[in-house]
């Protein structure tokens, strides 16, 4: 009898033990998707932050680039509007406030370069006026000298002509 139940109470023993074990594998099973999952939504959220950023930083590099475009191209009007406040809106600040120092410079610059063409403008139209009168003055010396050289022919045939008149 003492056999009998020492046998039952292995068995049972064995039941209870597998029982558990199942029951402690289901729980680690479950603690591991609870993990994975926890783990997922973690990656999620970070990539989901990590696009926002790019696109905020994507946005404002755009806008600076823009920036930097038109002023190559010669327009200081235009000023960078950022309203973040990271590393891109300092770079953003610093580009507003080049250009702000540099917009005087430039326009005194076209301003003086202005003048300067006006006045070579001048230059080249007196030029040609003070090249005209040479030209017209030239004209004239020459017919002076062609008036004087008849006028000496005249004398000189005028003289032949009395001294013939002598003889």
């Amino acid at each position: 009898v003492v056999r009998q139940d020492l046998q039952r109470a292995t068995q049972l023993t064995g039941k209870n033990l597998y029982n558990l074990l199942d029951i402690r594998i289901k729980k680690a099973q479950e603690h591991e998707r609870n993990i994975i999952l926890v783990l997922g939504i973690f990656v999620g959220a970070a990539m989901y932050f990590i696009l926002l950023l790019y696109l905020s930083m994507d946005d404002s590099i755009g806008r600076i680039l823009q920036a930097a475009k038109s002023y190559a191209a010669g327009d200081w009007k235009s000023s960078i509007d950022i309203t973040s406040r990271d590393e891109m809106a300092d770079i953003a600040q610093a580009m507003n406030t080049m250009q702000a120092e540099i917009r005087p410079m430039v326009t005194a610059i076209v301003d003086s370069s202005t003048e300067v063409t006006a006045a070579s403008e001048e230059l080249h139209a007196s030029a040609e006026q003070a090249s005209d009168t040479a030209a017209r003055i030239s004209d004239i010396s020459s017919q002076v000298v062609d008036d004087i050289k008849k006028q000496g022919e005249s004398v000189k045939n005028g003289r032949f002509s009395m001294l013939e008149a002598d003889e």
